[in-house]
């Protein structure tokens, strides 16, 4: 189970990601939330956002969706 902390996203993450091919498409930043759009091999596209607080990351989601799913949804809430 993950606990809170860069050392045990980095734990469970590095040998996932370490043989998967990125590639960047867009990121945003709105207040406090931003969203990094990218495509990962053997996964699709890919929108991860964040919630920071006082310049850390306090929240994070990754969704398998589309950049324009992810806005519409922005202007919804």
């Amino acid at each position: 189970m993950a606990q809170n902390g860069a050392a045990s996203a980095w734990g469970i993450l590095s040998p996932i990601w370490q043989g998967i091919s990125h590639t960047y498409i867009r990121s945003t930043i709105n207040d406090d939330m931003s969203w990094v759009n990218y495509r990962a091999a053997g996964m699709g596209e890919i929108v991860d956002r964040f919630r920071w607080e006082g310049g850390c990351i306090a929240e994070h989601v990754s969704i398998r969706s589309t950049w324009l799913h992810c806005l519409i949804h922005l202007s919804i809430d």
